[in-house]
């Protein structure tokens, strides 16, 4: 833990499950910039591992990885949810954007839907809404 954590507990965490190395570290510098904790999975079952290990306050979950996919992954938080009481924002992320791919995110538990390419100032209202 860094200082500036041990100092602000209030430092949110977010988890990204990406498997594109290029949108995860763009996604990544620009989270970090505006202060939040940022733990990197690059397939749904690393994000499932890190989401029991590090407990974070939001996850940005692409739909379409390696693994475990983005529909998978949030089934079996959800699943976890319902043990532990505990609920957890995952917003769906997908570069292939079709018709009804929102509705089918949302139906699958998660709490919001972000296309790419990312607007990264539109993420961030996004996520600041869910957090607050």
């Amino acid at each position: 833990m860094s200082e500036r954590e041990k100092n602000d507990p209030d430092i949110k965490t977010i988890l990204i499950a990406e498997d594109d190395f290029v949108s995860r570290k763009i996604v990544n510098k620009y989270l970090t910039e505006k202060g939040y904790k940022i733990i990197n999975a690059s397939n749904g079952l690393e994000a499932l591992t890190l989401y029991q290990k590090e407990n974070p306050h939001l996850i940005l979950m692409d739909i379409r990885m390696p693994e475990v996919d983005g529909f998978t992954a949030t089934k079996m938080i959800r699943d976890h949810e319902k043990q532990t009481g505990v609920h957890i924002p995952i917003i769906a992320v997908t570069a292939f954007a079709i018709q009804g791919d929102r509705e089918k995110c949302l139906e699958a538990g998660m709490d919001e839907y972000f296309s790419k390419p990312v607007d990264l100032s539109k993420l961030i209202e996004m996520i600041e809404k869910i957090l607050t």
